[in-house]
């Protein structure tokens, strides 16, 4: 079960956020707001629509992908003080994957469509949003890519083989 409030707490004390202005902050905190879910439960699923990021505080989240005739696929694990979620910047605005809790989350949800329209009327908020999301996004690609080379050059231990 996911649950929700207003915003307790400043996101300061987020590392993800510790290098941004106080303006741009504020700007964010006006866009969240907090949530609590449960293990075994979901935030989101592959497909659905990109409507907001997480900015996790306590807990852990797997990101998965569903691979035909093979249970799901363990993507990456994001803890406390990672930010899940880049696929609101995506034109589409849908989720590549889905975001399975597995132990009980304490996070912040920032709702897209109030970002992006913040970031639509305030280019200087937009670079600062995408300077802290570009390296996210850099990291989860070479992650992946990781992953990917390991899973194929070890077929036999879990991997793929063509």
């Amino acid at each position: 079960m996911i649950g929700g409030h207003g915003l307790d707490v400043s996101l300061n004390e987020l590392t993800f956020l510790s290098n941004v202005s106080n303006q741009t902050l504020m700007t964010i905190e006006d866009c969240a707001h907090d949530i609590t879910g449960d293990t075994g439960s979901y935030l989101f699923h592959e497909g659905e629509k990109a409507a907001c990021f997480y900015l996790i505080r306590k807990g852990e989240v797997v990101i998965e992908v569903q691979v035909p005739g093979r249970t799901a696929f363990i993507v990456e694990t994001l803890r406390e003080d990672d930010v899940l979620g880049v696929s609101w910047l995506m034109p589409k605005q849908r989720w590549s994957f889905s975001a399975r809790i597995t132990q009980n989350l304490d996070a912040v949800a920032v709702d897209a469509d109030k970002m992006l329209a913040k970031m639509e009327d305030d280019p200087i908020f937009a670079m600062e949003i995408y300077r802290q999301f570009i390296p996210v996004m850099g990291e989860r690609l070479s992650a992946s890519r990781r992953r990917m080379i390991a899973m194929f050059a070890h077929p036999k231990n879990g991997g793929f083989t063509l």
